[in-house]
């Protein structure tokens, strides 16, 4: 159990975070003035099925494709070695995550999986975002429908950086 949540934990701030370093370092480049006069909108997170995305990761060459679902999206990110598919919708202008399905290989034919749910949706992104902005979500998580834990997350706006 705990080790599923470790790989999940993982997971899910390694595929958040991954950029933090190229974004404190193109935050120094950004002209302070221009910098402070920023707002991100629901158009940089796509849910354009017809995006097919590739990613340089740690795991090597990643894919996401996009699908639409219902009323939903499903973020599918995969390699060789994992996938991480993600179950959101968008209400308004703010994106909801509802599912999070993943699994790696951790050795040779050894590989970690779970499904984590939420008893209300994980709120991502409450856009726009601005320079600074946060944002806190409170709620019920459940990995492969066990154990429920209570937690809280927060979200804080750290900088833009361009991405060719």
């Amino acid at each position: 159990m705990y080790i599923k949540l470790f790989l999940s934990i993982i997971l899910l701030l390694y595929f958040q975070f991954d950029s933090s370093k190229d974004l404190m370092n193109s935050r120094k480049e950004i002209n302070k003035e221009t910098f402070n006069d920023f707002t991100i909108g629901p158009e940089y997170f796509s849910i354009d099925p017809s995006l097919n995305l590739s990613y340089n990761s740690s795991f090597g060459e990643a894919y996401s494709t996009i699908k639409k679902e219902g009323n939903g999206f499903i973020l599918d990110l995969r390699n060789d070695d994992f996938f991480f598919v993600q179950t959101v919708y968008v209400k308004g202008d703010t994106v909801y995550l509802t599912k999070l399905d993943q699994e790696v290989d951790v050795f040779l034919f050894i590989s970690a999986s779970s499904t984590v749910t939420y008893g209300t949706p994980y709120l991502r992104f409450p856009f726009p975002l601005k320079d600074h902005g946060v944002w806190n979500w409170n709620g019920v998580e459940l990995i492969d429908n066990e154990n429920p834990d209570t937690i809280s997350v927060s979200g804080k706006v750290l900088g833009e950086e361009s991405v060719d």
